[in-house]
């Protein structure tokens, strides 16, 4: 469907001369002529809602006289398809190409000779993860018909949702020991660990932040004698971090929560958010999204990150006044796939979830109801359009009401009662089944209590994330442009091994490619590249260091891999009969390797000194950041 914004950039944006220039429209208003030989970076979002404000009622009045750009064989037909399909995906990328081509036909001859501003922008379409994936792969793929023409970008909803799932999977001690302290089933905790919706966490994970700060505020003043600052508080927290990692763990689920936060407080800011937030909190989710293989959010991130670099000032100035946002019901800006998701729960109870005859003619009119004739809140379209709503948007909360069953009650409590940050004692990480008595934390110990013990990489595994990330972006973005295949063998995305009985899994996998005699062990293990190794270094063994004859020297060439794994087997038994001390060798071989790999590779010191952990300097200059806290923080 044609829109004011393709109009406006079909004729008015040139990023070569980065100048608004008039298009052939019949009239003007009085504000938008004298808008036309402004440079773009000095419009401001009122200038630049004004141009596409006057092309929109010409676009109106052109479709009063041409109702049908498109006839009716190039209409995508998607209605009955499913978008996790790659055709589907493909199906909607060309439907908006052929919109595209409509759009420019009809907009004919330019008055200079430069090219129509649309091609040089292009159309942008957004998805959630995986169809933004498959059709970042298909403009890869055919590159000369839809790059260019084509952006795609994934929404902040679904990353932020993305976001706190990673961040269960690898904080697992947070959400099963502190927030169970008031969630008391596997159901309700799973809830908020991996939540299909980011609102499920929005109000307790900002509990918990209070709860801990609190706590560690509150043992600060028992020790000094007065309120912290939040530098003093920052310092006295990583310091008993660094005698105990299960506090460091809570201090680094605490930066990335707040990196959440951050990421929900990019939507907040009016008029259309702040994607310069967004995009700091994008390079920190990054490091999270590749420890633990979240390779469609690799790949999205990776790309816009590489197409950012290279935008137009007319594609920057798009995004971020139209494709990061919409405005909510309530006048406020709102994630672009979240409005979307609304929009589809008003279409679905108007027309239903079951395809019937006539749903395309259904969903049109539903259109009109949902996007234009919805007055609940007296708003129309080009009120949302110039933020002109009758209702307000309700201002963030400063206080937090609380009831006896209010969760940070409850957290507060039992981090308080654990004595994480308390001085003069180690943290109880658990109780004896005999006699209640309390299992105290042992300095420099990765014990958690019930949950085992935690991996030492984990306390810094973003540096591992970051660097991954680099690699990823200059092998499959960088050193090869539109490259199809991204593979792990090129770049690995592997998930972290988070616990000690993560570890003892790895290490019984690294002991099993080298001694295993399990064809189906070896088919899940192994890669048909390590095969071929092992295969090849066996026959060396048996061949010229223990002197056997008559073995025929393997052909791997062509083989599957269920038949490597059989050949590699057969070598491995002749192997171990004629030397039965070579498999104990090899498992302890390989045992030492892995465990001296695992060793931590940076002490707690170092590790509570990395900027992740520190307070920038431009913090620190800030004096509500040196003045003591509000007195009611320890009370």
């Amino acid at each position: 469907m044609l829109t004011a914004i393709e109009d406006a950039l079909a004729g008015n944006f040139a990023p070569g001369r980065r100048r608004v220039r008039s298009a052939r429209v019949s009239s003007r208003s009085t504000k938008v002529k004298a808008l036309r030989n402004t440079p773009l970076e000095d419009l401001n979002h009122g200038d630049l809602e004004a141009v596409l404000g006057t092309l929109e009622n010409e676009e109106r009045s052109n479709r009063e006289h041409h109702p049908h750009h498109l006839k009716s064989n190039q209409t995508a037909s998607i209605i009955k398809k499913d978008l996790a399909r790659t055709s589907t995906v493909k199906a909607i990328v060309d439907y908006v190409l052929a919109v595209q081509d409509k759009a420019l036909e009809r907009i004919g001859p330019q008055v200079d000779a430069e090219k129509p501003l649309m091609l040089q922008v292009g159309s942008m379409i957004i998805f959630d993860g995986q169809p933004s994936t498959q059709a970042q792969s298909l403009i890869a793929q055919m590159h000369k018909k839809y790059r260019g023409r084509i952006h795609v970008f994934f929404g902040a909803f679904h990353t932020l949702m993305k976001l706190h799932n990673s961040m269960g999977k690898m904080f697992d001690y947070i959400f099963k020991v502190i927030y169970s302290s008031y969630r008391r089933t596997f159901n309700r905790i799973l809830w908020i660990q991996f939540p299909g919706d980011p609102r499920q966490l929005e109000q307790e994970f900002p509990e918990l932040l209070q709860a801990v700060y609190g706590s560690a505020a509150q043992y600060f003043y028992e020790k000094h004698k007065r309120v912290p600052s939040v530098r003093e508080l920052n310092e006295y927290m990583l310091e008993r971090g660094k005698k105990y990692p299960v506090v460091g763990l809570i201090i680094l689920y605490c930066r990335f929560a707040e990196i959440a936060k951050m990421m929900k407080m990019s939507e907040r800011k009016e008029p259309h958010g702040d994607t310069e937030l967004f995009f700091t909190t994008l390079r920190f989710a990054l490091t999270i999204f590749t420890m633990t293989h979240k390779t469609d959010y690799v790949n999205l991130i990776s790309n816009f990150f590489v197409e950012w670099e290279m935008a137009s000032p007319a594609l920057r100035a798009v995004y971020k006044t139209f494709i990061f946002t919409q405005t909510g019901p309530t006048g406020s800006p709102m994630f672009s796939d979240l409005f979307l998701e609304q929009h589809n729960r008003y279409t679905r109870g108007d027309v239903g979830k079951v395809w019937s005859k006539g749903l395309d003619a259904k969903l049109e009119q539903s259109l009109k109801k949902n996007m234009i004739d919805r007055q609940e809140d007296g708003h129309t379209v080009e009120q949302l359009r110039v933020g002109k709503q009758t209702a307000k948007a309700s201002r963030s909360k400063t206080h937090i009401v609380t009831t006896e069953s209010s969760p940070i009650l409850k957290m507060h409590g039992f981090i308080h009662e654990s004595k994480f940050f308390c001085d003069d004692e180690p943290p109880i990480i658990g109780k004896n089944k005999d006699n209640r008595s309390p299992i105290h934390a042992e300095e420099g110990s990765y014990n958690q209590g019930k949950t085992g013990s935690t991996n030492p990489e984990l306390l810094y595994f973003h540096l591992e994330g970051a660097k991954r990330a680099e690699e990823y972006m200059q092998v499959n973005l960088l050193d090869e442009e539109n490259k199809i295949g991204r593979t792990e063998a090129d770049v690995s995305l592997k998930s972290i091994p988070l616990t000690a009985a993560d570890l003892n899994t790895l290490r019984q996998e690294r002991i099993d490619k080298d001694v295993s005699v399990s064809v189906t062990r070896l088919e899940a293990i192994m890669s048909i590249d390590e095969m071929k190794d092992k295969i090849a270094s066996t026959h060396f063994t048996l061949t010229f260091e223990l002197g056997q004859e008559g073995i025929e020297e393997p052909r791997v060439s062509g083989k599957r891999k269920n038949e490597l794994a059989k050949l590699l087997v057969k070598l491995r038994k002749q192997h171990f009969k004629v030397d039965s001390e070579t498999k104990t060798y090899l498992e302890e071989q390989a045992k030492k390797a892995f465990d001296d790999e695992s060793q931590p590779e940076i002490s707690l010191d170092d590790v509570f000194a990395l900027d992740l952990y520190k307070l920038s300097a431009d913090v620190l200059a800030r004096d509500e950041y040196t003045k003591p806290l509000p007195d009611s923080i320890v009370k």
